[in-house]
């Protein structure tokens, strides 16, 4: 299979690939923002005039004309190309140059390119010394690239010229004796008939004056002449005067042209959001709701109390599990929606984290929606118009009456395999009640009606429906997927974890900083073991997650006295690196500190395990024999991490677990040579389609 490198991107742009390999590459590109990406660069890069020629380097280093050719030739060893890609990726010098190059070299191999003999031998006098031969007879190097000879055995010069001339014949041959004196007749007899011309119009006379002689021929000339010029003066007019009543009817057909405009963007290239600092709406949630806010990224969490302004340009999150609703100005309201995995919604929903702005005209409400869900409600008989932005993404979401109501989503999810591709973002907007419009830059949508939904991916990157969920998808139906009520499928198991969230939204008013109130529900050593306490213990792990707070959640993974703070780490790395791919740069830092994975292979190997196992590799030996192998590592976050692969990868969660596959990753040797046991049994069962 055809690779996704830069050599095979930029033989894509260039056009040299076959028909079914730029097919493929089309699809891989489609599905990679990423590669998306670095193709518009590139198409920037070569046409930016202000880019200067790359620093000169040492011989065979990245900047040498001579290994920029052995790359594009794909003769360079795999670590020089490496090097080299990773130069060019981080230098616009260095990619707008291999580049230009390859788009140069694509022209001169694609089109022959002739050098004439008369040039060739021109070329060779410019040069003084013993190695110029200005009288040689060009070779057959004067074809360098197209492949085609001169002949060597030409007459002379002109003879040898002629393949260039695309077909006519040299000047020096096309004219015989006596052509040119035809030419030279022709010539003679233009002169002679201009000498005529211009003597007939030369005036035979004196030239009258301008002034009183005109009256003379007025007398001498009859009355009567003049009348007839008189006459034919106003039937001129009239026909005149018809092509100017019918312009007229032409102009109303003109009028349809701004009809057909529309037919573009229907947002037009949407104006970015306004990043001064105001008061745009306030918490108005009852009961014992959080809702936490910041500044910027140096700034702490700090809780938002009811009745509190929340500001535009702020991050604002609701923790997994809580609601907060958020009133505007208007009276339209957007009430956010957490939730707990697995011990409340089965779905992959933690916190909501929105960042609100300062609404235009026409706009009830502006937000940039980061991750999670929101409900949205006009408040008042003439609706609501909310502005919302995700993922590069701007949907104008219109409600008719205070009646309606809308949920919008989004969701992020690791794209399960062994190919590093990008996390999955699904987008929703499903009508609770009422109805909804929705307008994106280049589709509309006049109305969803109550019950449908309009569904969105970052893999396409184009909407489909609206639409009735499927009912046989359970997550997807009204109750339990997109409704309000209840909030939990089992009333009964998520009762620890709905206690532990006002025990939190208790402790969190006399705490001194919502990262302390956090610390204390991981940390406290002489709290009881209680399914309430442990159940505290998760949920601070995953709304470390949604506060972007990896140092926490690092150290739960490293947890090695509490599983279950492990497995929810496990969710809370799968979701943070989800939502946000530029955490991974700081994960393999702190995989080295706090993971005590130094080595590159290990760290990579745990962040393919964290992206789970595709359905295609649940029988594939090599997959899951690999993640056995992990199972044996050193480090009690890489057991944890394949052993929670191997469990929602392979596992019916339907069915009853089979015993021994579920143990302690930070036990004993013996405990967790039993369970590597269990798991080559059980790997061996399912290679032979068990």
């Amino acid at each position: 299979m055809l690779r996704l490198t830069l050599r095979t991107l930029l033989a894509y742009l260039d056009d040299t690939l076959p028909p079914a390999e730029a097919k493929a590459i089309g699809h891989k590109l489609a599905e990679s923002p990423q590669a998306l990406e670095l193709m518009d660069r590139i198409k920037k890069v070569t046409r930016k005039r202000s880019l200067s020629t790359p620093p000169a380097g040492p011989d065979g280093g990245p900047a040498d004309p001579n290994t920029v050719a052995a790359y594009l030739s794909d003769t360079l060893t795999g670590e020089q190309v490496t090097q080299f890609e990773t130069l060019a990726l981080e230098s616009d010098v260095h990619l707008a140059d291999v580049a230009a190059c390859h788009q140069i070299l694509t022209l001169l191999l694609s089109e022959q390119m002739r050098v004439p003999p008369t040039a060739y031998r021109r070329m060779y006098s410019l040069v003084k010394g013993k190695e110029s031969i200005p009288g040689r007879a060009p070779g057959g190097r004067t074809v360098p690239v197209g492949g085609v000879v001169a002949a060597e055995k030409a007459a002379d010069a002109a003879d040898a010229d002629a393949q260039y001339l695309l077909g006519m014949t040299p000047y020096s041959q096309s004219q015989s004796v006596g052509q040119k004196a035809a030419r030279w007749a022709v010539a003679a007899l233009l002169a002679v008939g201009f000498a005529v011309t211009t003597w007939l119009a030369w005036p035979k006379g004196p030239v009258a004056p301008v002034g009183p002689v005109a009256k003379a021929p007025d007398a001498a000339v009859p009355t009567s002449a003049p009348e007839p010029e008189k006459k034919a003066e106003p039937e001129k007019k009239e026909p005149d005067k018809e092509p100017e009543k019918k312009e007229p009817d032409k102009e109303p057909e003109k009028k349809a042209e701004p009809e057909k405009k529309p037919m573009g963007d229907l947002v037009p290239a949407p104006e970015p959001p306004r990043a001064d600092r105001l008061a745009v709406a306030k918490l108005d949630s009852p009961g014992e709701k959080v809702l936490l806010a910041r500044k910027t990224d140096a700034d702490p969490w700090v809780r938002i109390a009811k009745g509190e302004a929340v500001n535009s340009a702020d991050r604002v999150v609701c923790p997994p599990g809580f609601t907060a609703k958020l009133t505007f100005g208007s009276g339209a309201t957007a009430e956010l929606w957490g939730n707990v995995v697995p011990d409340l919604l089965p779905l992959p929903l933690l916190d909501t984290a929105v960042t609100l702005h300062a609404p235009n005209d026409g706009y009830d409400a502006d937000l940039t929606l980061h991750a999670g869900r929101v409900y949205l409600s006009a408040g008042k008989a003439n609706g609501a118009v909310f502005r919302v932005r995700f993922r590069g993404e701007v949907w104008d979401v219109a409600l008719p009456d205070a009646a309606s109501e809308v949920l919008v989503q989004l969701v992020h999810q690791p794209s399960p395999g062994k190919l590093p591709e990008s996390p999955v973002a699904s987008a929703a907007v499903y009508a609770v009640k009422g109805s909804a419009g929705v307008k994106e830059r280049y589709k509309a949508v006049p109305k969803i009606a109550t019950g449908e939904v309009l569904l969105w991916d970052s893999k396409g990157g184009k909407t489909a429906g609206p639409k009735k969920p499927d009912p046989a998808d359970r997550l997807m139906q009204n109750d339990l997927g997109f409704g309000k009520a209840p909030v939990y499928p089992n009333a009964k198991t998520a009762q620890p974890m709905l206690k532990a969230l006002d025990g939190f939204a208790t402790r969190l008013k006399d705490a001194k900083s919502v990262a302390s109130a956090l610390t204390e529900l991981r940390a406290e050593p002489n709290a009881p073991p209680t399914p309430e306490y442990f159940a505290g213990g998760r949920f601070s792990i995953l709304a470390a997650a949604g506060l972007l707070d990896l140092p926490a959640v690092a150290d739960a993974l490293n947890d090695g006295a509490r599983p279950d703070h492990r497995q929810a780490a496990v969710i809370a790395l799968q979701y943070l690196l989800a939502a946000y791919p530029d955490q991974e740069e700081k994960f393999r830092e702190l995989a080295a500190t706090k993971l005590r994975l130094a080595d590159k292979k290990k760290v990579d190997r745990l962040l393919r395990s964290l992206r789970g196992v595709a359905e295609a590799e649940r029988t594939d030996r090599v997959t899951l024999d690999e993640l056995v192998e992990q199972l044996k590592g050193e480090e009690v976050a890489e057991r944890e991490v394949a052993l929670f692969a191997l469990i929602t990868g392979v596992e019916d969660p339907s069915m009853p677990p089979r015993p021994g596959l579920f143990f302690d990753t930070a036990g004993s040797a013996e405990v967790r040579a039993a369970g590597v046991k269990a798991w080559e049994a059980r790997v061996k069962e399912l290679a032979n389609g068990k």
